[in-house]
């Protein structure tokens, strides 16, 4: 990811550079990420569609689904303004609320903020349009063990949670 102390970074100076994505504010960077990530040339469409990130988002920032590519990703942007030795675990442990709220709860009971992006999710997975499910954690510092840690939490509960979706056992969780 992106180092605050990397001033002549190629990717900070990337980033940096796109003016356009400073109304995203925090979610700049995630959106920057998934950008440069799936190639997508509209990144403000995407952003309407896929950002989830505001009060009760249920720790998720951003849904991306993709049928067309079968991918679909469930992600949570960390930027630091300041050097710090790693990112957040917590922020890292996050996506595994995310996962539970997105794929594991009823949608009676889930946010509004989040119900679209639910609802895009669980119709793609239950027409077998997705094969794919990643969990993204985007952010600007150095990665650490804990990060990772959590991040295999919150792919097992994603996993978990799909197994009533999936008959076929083929859906993959990253």
């Amino acid at each position: 990811m992106i180092q605050p102390s990397a001033a002549s970074s190629p990717g900070l100076a990337a980033f940096n550079a796109r003016t356009d994505l400073a109304k995203y504010d925090d979610n700049a960077l995630l959106l920057f990420a998934l950008q440069i990530g799936l190639e997508v040339e509209d990144i403000d469409s995407i952003a309407t569609n896929s950002l989830t990130d505001g009060s009760d988002d249920k720790k998720c920032d951003l849904v991306y689904v993709d049928r067309d590519s079968g991918r679909a990703i469930v992600a949570q942007g960390y930027y630091s303004r300041k050097e710090r030795s790693e990112a957040p675990a917590n922020k890292a442990s996050d996506l595994n609320t995310a996962a539970a709220w997105l794929l594991g709860t009823d949608s009676t009971v889930v946010p509004e903020r989040l119900k679209p992006a639910q609802s895009e999710l669980h119709e793609a997975i239950c027409a077998e349009e997705i094969r794919r499910i990643e969990i993204w954690f985007v952010h600007n510092l150095p990665e650490s063990k804990n990060v990772k840690e959590e991040l295999e939490v919150a792919r097992r509960t994603a996993r978990a949670h799909l197994d009533p979706f999936s008959s076929s056992g083929e859906l993959v969780v990253l």
